[in-house]
């Protein structure tokens, strides 16, 4: 068996007009207690200095960068995948960090439970804000089958957390193994999402280390935070390939109708935006009107 040490790990960074904190995010992956790195920077059409940033660190062996026109987040997260030559992939946002020991724990926790993602706390941060987040997990390895998930998605979704994918660890093999991409086009919010409840779908092994080891950077007006995307049409482009990737892999009806929770909660973000986004109580009422009327058309086609 290998050493810890002996494992290639793959980091992939989307890098989108982040140049006052991508040096930061750059040098805490570069100065990880875990060597053995493999780092794919991903210029995904930057307007301002980021792509100069990025090559400022090429001078390390370990360093891959791509430049080129703006294609999404899934596109970005897609195209890192394909070219990781790691065991083990992570994602990382180019204005978040890591723990300096995040990639050794993660790693550490994959190998000896030999889990297909490992995920952990984390630590949110920004102008006078500051707070950690523990998992709600009761276990700390999860072994999968269809029923469990069948009964217990919108459970999975909070004690995995799978909103997110910065958060975690993926055995490559595994992943490319169950053919899942990052598919969400680029108008709508929900691109981890939506691959996390993808890839649960395939009944992976998976572990939890309960403790916050990323610093996740709040933005406004950031490319995860903006508020300008259509958030319904969104969520029910996420349903939808849900729906079919489970018929796809023949799950059992009690499925649907527990993946219900999962959509309810989607919705409830839809219903607050429009609360908190509205400038009157007539464009409140009109897009109250028309949340309604989409859901019940939407639903009726399910």
């Amino acid at each position: 068996m290998k050493n810890i040490d002996e494992y290639l790990v793959s980091v992939i960074v989307p890098v989108y007009n982040t140049e006052r904190f991508l040096s930061e995010c750059i040098e805490r992956i570069l100065n990880q207690t875990h060597k053995n790195l493999e780092v794919i920077l991903i210029n995904d059409g930057s307007t301002d200095d980021s792509a100069l940033i990025c090559k400022k660190y090429l001078y390390d062996i370990r360093v891959k960068f791509i430049d080129r026109m703006n294609l999404g987040l899934s596109q970005t997260r897609k195209e890192g995948i394909d070219l990781a030559k790691g065991e083990y992939f992570c994602n990382l946002d180019s204005d978040d960090y890591w723990d300096v020991d995040f990639i050794d724990k993660m790693l550490t926790l994959a190998v000896k439970s030999n889990a297909d993602i490992v995920t952990c706390g984390r630590k949110d941060f920004g102008s006078n804000y500051k707070r950690d987040f523990y998992l709600t997990s009761t276990k700390q390895i999860y072994e999968l089958e269809k029923i469990d998930i069948s009964e217990n998605l919108y459970a999975l979704h909070q004690e995995l957390w799978l909103p997110d994918s910065w958060n975690k660890m993926y055995k490559t093999k595994f992943v490319k193994k169950t053919k899942v991409e990052y598919v969400l086009p680029n108008r709508f919010n929900g691109t981890d999402y939506l691959y996390n409840h993808l890839m649960i779908l395939h009944c992976p092994k998976y572990a939890v280390l309960n403790e916050p080891l990323i610093h996740h950077r709040i933005v406004q007006g950031s490319r995860v935070h903006r508020k300008n995307k259509p958030l319904q049409e969104g969520f029910e482009y996420i349903v939808r390939t849900v729906y079919r990737e489970a018929q796809k892999l023949e799950y059992p009806e009690l499925f649907y109708e527990n993946y219900n929770y999962c959509y309810v909660s989607m919705l409830r973000m839809v219903f607050y935006a429009i609360i908190t986004e509205s400038s009157s109580c007539i464009e409140a009422y009109r897009r109250f009107n028309d949340f309604y009327s989409r859901r019940r058309k939407f639903e009726s086609e399910l």
